[in-house]
């Protein structure tokens, strides 16, 4: 596949993005990261 093809096929009947599905995961991996980062610390 070229690019343009690729950009071709990516351009084509884009949907819009859940802005609140982005923050949410965003948001349990930060809470995730941090609770793991703590236990390291705590029990490392």
């Amino acid at each position: 596949m070229k690019t343009d093809e690729l950009v071709a096929l990516l351009s084509t009947n884009p949907e819009p993005v859940d802005r609140g599905l982005v923050v949410r995961t965003l948001l349990v991996a930060l809470g995730a990261g941090s609770i793991l980062a703590l236990g390291i610390t705590i029990f490392g």
